[in-house]
């Protein structure tokens, strides 16, 4: 069997054109969200030491529990590992997943956390359809896709019961 010439160009272009279009198609489905208005904002605080200022979006300015998509962007005010990072989410998460749950969550977690810088703006942005996006000063970082996991997540800032009460009011609308 002999392979002409002519049909390995036009392999080589067809190989060509797949590696240039899949990764653009990739990245598109995960740009940093544009055109979301603010809900609200807080800062967290431990002590004397300032962690973070953080901000919550939506498509209309307000937000109700459960409520997609959103984006949570905290803006840290001191350097932090990554490892620091999913330690703090693993005792956030710990009592409203169960074990294997919360293992598979660090296990998505630990590539993705990075470690930041004073003025770092981490972002997760929860999808219309559940999906949650992490992003480094607007850079994909990746991503989860199991809806409950994000939502337990999210709700480290956002559910009523969190360990920031303050925290939580400023951020969903409350003053």
């Amino acid at each position: 069997m002999s392979v002409r010439c002519a049909d390995l160009t036009n392999l080589k272009a067809a190989l060509l054109a797949l590696l240039l279009v899949v990764p653009v198609n990739t990245l598109a489905q995960y740009t940093y969200p544009q055109g979301m208005k603010q809900v609200g904002q807080a800062s967290l605080s431990l002590f004397w030491v300032e962690v973070y200022d953080a901000r919550l979006f939506s498509e209309d300015g307000e937000y109700d529990s459960g409520e997609r998509p959103v984006l949570l962007e905290l803006t840290y005010h001191r350097a932090i590992s990554g490892e620091d990072l999913l330690d703090a989410t693993a005792k956030q998460l710990k009592d409203s997943l169960d074990a294997e749950t919360l293992a598979q969550a660090l296990g998505l977690l630990q590539p993705m956390l990075p470690d930041v810088k004073k003025g770092d703006r981490l972002a997760f942005y929860l999808t219309e359809q559940g999906r949650g996006r992490l992003f480094l000063n607007s850079r994909y970082l990746g991503g989860m896709d199991d809806p409950a996991l994000n939502r337990a997540f999210l709700d480290i800032w956002l559910a009523p019961d969190s360990d920031f009460p303050e925290l939580t009011r400023r951020l969903t609308g409350g003053g």
